[in-house]
């Protein structure tokens, strides 16, 4: 093989190794924690109050920790207390653990809308008006998505004004109580302190 015909061989081969490497570039493995797909750029906490536009439960109040994924999206977890009455003006407690999801459109501006989801499991207690002591009413699971607006206030404080629908699934009538009895709607404020530095 003479000279020219090894560069013209060669030249072939680099070219042809070259472009499978670059289609091998293009179909590679895509994965969740890759780097590239999904970023870590905040986190978030703080706390949340509620007000029920139903009588059976009127006040509200809880704390949250929030991861920010690319920006926008949020995970994390929220304690929530909601206090309220229910048949015969029997007062209760609801003590709640929930998984809290978000998204924050465009959560640069000034003013964005966010939408969340929080689902988890609630304790219900009451107050024996006969018998002195707490008694325990039942555990039922709660949804509770929220719309609103968020507010900018600081680069590390953010203001939101949310309205959502508590929904209870699977009480069993203790006490008279049902799922109505703890569904409803209801609006609030969620106060958020933190950083994103993305």
């Amino acid at each position: 093989m003479n000279y020219k015909s090894f560069l013209s061989v060669l030249t072939a081969v680099l070219f042809c190794f070259n472009i499978g490497q670059t289609q091998d570039e293009q179909n590679q493995d895509q994965t969740l924690f890759d780097g590239k797909s999904i970023k870590f750029t905040g986190v978030w906490g703080g706390s949340n109050h509620y007000a029920s536009l139903y009588e059976n439960a009127k006040i509200g109040h809880g704390a949250f920790v929030l991861a920010e994924i690319n920006k926008d999206f949020l995970i994390g977890w929220n304690n929530f207390n909601s206090k309220g009455s229910g048949p015969d003006d029997l007062t209760f407690t609801i003590f709640t653990n929930e998984l809290l999801l978000g998204y924050a459109h465009k959560s640069y501006k000034s003013v964005h809308p966010i939408v969340m989801l929080g689902a988890g499991t609630s304790r219900i207690l009451q107050t024996n008006p006969v018998t002195p002591g707490i008694d325990f009413i039942d555990n039922v699971f709660l949804l509770k998505p929220t719309v609103g607006l968020e507010i900018n206030a600081f680069k590390w404080f953010r203001i939101g004004l949310e309205a959502g629908y508590r929904l209870s699934i699977g009480a069993n009538g203790n006490y008279n109580f049902t799922d109505e009895d703890i569904s409803s709607l209801f609006f609030g404020l969620r106060f958020k302190l933190g950083w994103s530095w993305s």
